[in-house]
């Protein structure tokens, strides 16, 4: 299916499929970044600080 905007036309799938492969490495580099957060200034094992905290509540619902 085609669609077309200011006289250029776009494939709709081809654009979805875009769509959902940038949101999905959008949505791994925020997953990195808070995992990197809850781990902050700990090395490889997760922290306690407020930060630390913060971060490890938010991954906890991240994938839910």
């Amino acid at each position: 299916m085609k669609i077309t905007i200011d006289e250029k036309e776009y494939d709709i799938e081809e654009v979805v499929s875009d769509l959902i492969l940038l949101i999905s490495r959008e949505r791994d580099a925020y997953k990195r970044t808070l995992e990197r957060l809850s781990r902050l200034g700990n090395g490889d094992i997760q922290g306690n600080s407020d930060g630390n905290i913060i971060a490890q509540k938010v991954l906890n619902d991240f994938d839910t």
